[in-house]
């Protein structure tokens, strides 16, 4: 059972999680 106030949230997370690998890649191939 999933509170709907929490799937937001965890997408949310999700979301910024792999926005911030990509951010990190690129900052990686900056550097190169």
């Amino acid at each position: 059972y999933l509170i709907p106030g929490q799937e937001p949230l965890n997408l949310s997370r999700e979301e910024a999680l792999s926005d911030l690998v990509t951010a990190s890649g690129k900052l990686q191939l900056l550097e190169k």
